[in-house]
């Protein structure tokens, strides 16, 4: 049997590199990014092939001194990407010339990929970064679309209806592979053969991310896929804050529902708030919550 050889591709989700810590996280969001980083940089170096990146790949266009730095010694080498709506002013691809994403081109680090971007023999790709239009393909070779769209297998918002991302798999023929981003979940869709990888985002940024394993894919240029789980410390995400923030909201709504109807007629309404809040005898944090909000 005939040893396999290197994969042609290593697909990653969104990045998101940020300073700042989301609060669902008890880490420090910077170092355990740039361990993720880190890893993906080693698999690049074990296999040397290209790394691909969907978009997204800061949390927000302005990115300072302070996490450039940061991720500079960990950055992979060899990376390919378009841009999210994360990486631009506006949204707007006219402006990424002021982008932290631009920086990393200017350096060498990422190359923007166009339509047309030949990577080797027989092996091209098709950028589609935010809000542009699906490009047309060349009839010949392997062809690879890597856009940044929302589109989804499970409906994540009311009015989705499910299997989008396999509708956009089989509407778009021209190409063998489809690597999608925006979508932090992960999804890979199949038809006659041809895939769409959607890898979802390489840290876990919400609490209900909580059993979320950050991947990349491994990927060949005669269909094979492989998936490699990147190392996650299991408790650096935690539901009590969310949980915390639910149960707070609903006393503030419990409270409302009790203030209808329960004033007294003569008084003005801060003194009904504040006769009501004695009288059900209201947790400290929602009393001055309330309070706030009147202006107290």
């Amino acid at each position: 049997m005939a040893k396999k050889t290197n994969p042609d591709l290593i697909i990653c989700g969104d990045i998101h590199a940020g300073l700042l810590t989301p609060e669902c996280r008890k880490d420090v969001y910077i170092e355990t990014l740039c361990r993720k980083l880190g890893f993906i940089k080693g698999l690049q170096e074990k296999y040397e092939c290209p790394v691909i990146m969907p978009g997204d790949l800061f949390n927000h266009w302005r990115a300072d001194s302070v996490l450039l730095n940061a991720i500079h010694p960990v950055w992979p080498s060899d990376v390919l990407a378009v841009a999210g709506q994360h990486d631009l002013p506006q949204h707007s691809i006219e402006l990424i010339e002021k982008t932290a994403l631009q920086t990393l081109v200017n350096y060498g680090q990422v190359q923007m990929i166009v339509s047309g971007t030949t990577i080797a023999p027989g092996l091209t790709l098709y950028g589609m970064p935010w809000e542009a239009p699906v490009p047309k393909p060349q009839p010949r070779g392997i062809k690879v679309l890597v856009a940044h769209v929302t589109i989804w297998e499970k409906p994540f918002m009311p009015g989705q209806k499910p299997g989008e991302a396999s509708r956009f798999l089989k509407q778009h023929k021209d190409f063998d592979l489809i690597i999608t981003g925006d979508n932090h979940c992960q999804f890979v869709i199949e038809d006659k053969g041809r895939l769409l990888v959607n890898a979802g985002s390489l840290m876990r940024l919400r609490s209900d991310q909580i059993d979320h394993i950050p991947r990349v894919y491994l990927w060949w240029r005669d269909g094979e896929l492989k998936a490699v789980d990147i190392p996650i410390e299991s408790d650096a995400v935690t539901r009590e804050i969310r949980d915390a923030k639910l149960e707070r909201e609903e006393r503030v709504s419990a409270f409302v529902k009790k203030l209808e109807g329960s004033a007294e007629i003569g008084i003005t309404f801060e003194e009904n708030v504040k006769v009501l809040m004695e009288n059900q005898k209201v947790d400290k944090n929602v009393r001055s919550i309330i309070l706030e909000c009147m202006g107290r």
